[in-house]
């Protein structure tokens, strides 16, 4: 069984910011008939939401952490330890200050790159070692608070490009549960077009 943790900040307040791409990836597969979901719909667990899904075979859960950011770490020992999942079956989806808007990357690990979700599922479960899906948020304009810029809202105008991101990211990961990591990276870093 695969894990897709699409991290994010639980509230209204949140919905359009940057910091909540991963929400809108987990909101976009939910409504991909591709993704043969549970009829249960969104479940409530002690600190996430998730959805059973299936797709290419594979039997795939979709979590999406009700706790704020820095304390994803608890979503993701929870799925482990109901599924007794191995990290490398988790994949994280994580917004990304490091990258172009509308760029994507998938790793194998790697540290936490100074975002706050990361490090709190790095302390929580004890390893780098799973992978992720960054997703280009675009960097702060210069003399703009970082934190400000995360939780702030998208521009009307950079919607396109947001939801040309969403897209394609959902693309990516379904691919990562047909070929896994390495397969994925192949695909996902190079650009490739026919990711889906």
């Amino acid at each position: 069984m695969r894990t897709v943790v699409c991290l994010g900040n639980p509230g209204d307040r949140y919905i359009r910011t940057r910091h909540n791409a991963g929400y809108r990836v987990a909101d976009r597969l939910g409504l991909d008939s591709a993704w043969r979901l549970g009829s249960n719909g969104w479940q409530d667990g002690r600190f996430l939401k998730r959805i059973d899904a299936q797709v290419h075979s594979e039997r795939v859960v979709i979590a999406k952490p009700t706790t704020y950011m820095n304390d994803s770490g608890r979503a993701v020992v929870e799925l482990m330890d109901d599924f007794e999942l191995v990290l490398s079956d988790v994949l994280v989806l994580v917004d990304d200050v490091h990258l172009d808007l509308g760029r994507i990357r998938i790793r194998r690990g790697g540290g936490d790159g100074g975002h706050n979700g990361l490090k709190s599922i790095i302390d929580s479960v004890g390893s780098t070692d799973f992978p992720r899906t960054r997703m280009g948020i675009g960097s702060p304009p210069e003399g703009t608070d970082l934190i400000d810029f995360v939780l702030g809202d998208f521009h009307p105008q950079e919607e396109p490009m947001v939801e040309a991101l969403v897209e394609s990211t959902a693309r990516a990961v379904g691919c990562w549960v047909r070929e896994g990591t390495d397969g994925a990276m192949n695909r996902v870093n190079s650009n490739d077009p026919e990711i889906d």
